[in-house]
């Protein structure tokens, strides 16, 4: 690092919290307790007695965790991920969920945090290999976002107008998908919908 410049990065690859789906701090309880026994004394984070739950962005609604809460916390990480970034660099994640809102809050918090989204690509996600309890009606696919600091013309982009490009993007990757863009073999009503999302830009 050069005195007096500002390290930054090429790249940010990263894997955020499903909304409501899965709360990791009430599954790292499960290894925390046990870690803490030998690491409380010299690392002040194993200090309290379980894993701390309100600083997770998630939607729960018995912590007081709102869908906004939820967006308003990914969008704070995004912003913090731009800052480091290189003018040319790229932030990449995934994403799954059922639910549109939660879809939502994600593109919302991609585009009100300083980034465009370049493309996305449908993959295989860990739905069979999973040791956790999941629906198996779930999703098959993770989503893989790849986004880039959007060049600011003074101009702010609203919100109503994305959302308008991504339902014209969406109709074109319909008509794609029943033309067979994944394969032969049909896909489950899940997959096939959230195979729309995977538009680009």
């Amino acid at each position: 690092v050069v005195a007096g410049i500002e390290e930054r990065c090429d790249a940010v690859i990263t894997d955020p919290p499903y909304a409501g789906n899965v709360n990791y701090s009430e599954l790292s309880d499960f290894f925390f307790v046990w870690l803490r026994l030998a690491l409380r004394d010299s690392h002040p984070q194993f200090a309290t007695e379980f894993v701390p739950k309100l600083p997770e962005i998630v939607e729960n609604a018995t912590r007081g965790q709102s869908r906004d809460d939820f967006k308003l916390g990914l969008q704070e990480v995004f912003e913090r991920c731009r800052a480091k970034l290189n003018p040319e660099g790229v932030m990449v994640f995934t994403f799954h969920h059922a639910e549109a809102t939660a879809w939502e809050s994600v593109l919302q918090a991609i585009s009100d945090s300083g980034f465009s989204l370049l493309a996305a690509y449908p993959v295989h996600g860990e739905k069979e290999s999973s040791l956790m309890l999941m629906d198996t009606a779930a999703i098959s696919y993770d989503l893989v976002h790849v986004c880039k600091p959007l060049v600011r013309d003074g101009k702010q982009r609203a919100w109503a107008g994305i959302r308008h490009k991504i339902r014209e993007q969406a109709r074109e990757q319909i008509k794609l998908i029943e033309a067979g863009r994944y394969g032969s073999e049909p896909l489950s009503p899940m997959d096939w919908a959230f195979s729309r999302r995977g538009v680009n830009d």
